[in-house]
């Protein structure tokens, strides 16, 4: 019984980690596609620029911190796996 819950931790953390992820990459796709509409705003119009900035700057601090916790996710996994071996 022990090794069905261990399997089933393992597995609820693996579909955990892939759900970070699938928004890890979200969030990045929304994170290029605004900066380069702030290039381009840099270039056209400063109001703007100012305005993006802010939302880039959002974009890039939630990747991060999601890749922390992508990461944080896997080691965990591994740890385990390697309790059980």
């Amino acid at each position: 019984m022990s090794r069905d819950l261990f399997d089933k931790e393992l597995h609820d953390m693996d579909i955990r980690k892939k759900r970070l992820e699938d928004r890890q990459n979200e969030t990045l796709w929304d994170y290029h596609n605004n900066l380069m509409e702030l290039i381009e705003a840099k270039r056209t119009n400063g109001k703007r620029a100012s305005e993006l900035y802010g939302v880039v700057n959002d974009n890039l601090s939630k990747c991060i911190s999601l890749n922390r916790s992508i990461v944080d996710l896997a080691f965990d996994i591994a740890k385990r796996q390697l309790q059980e071996a």
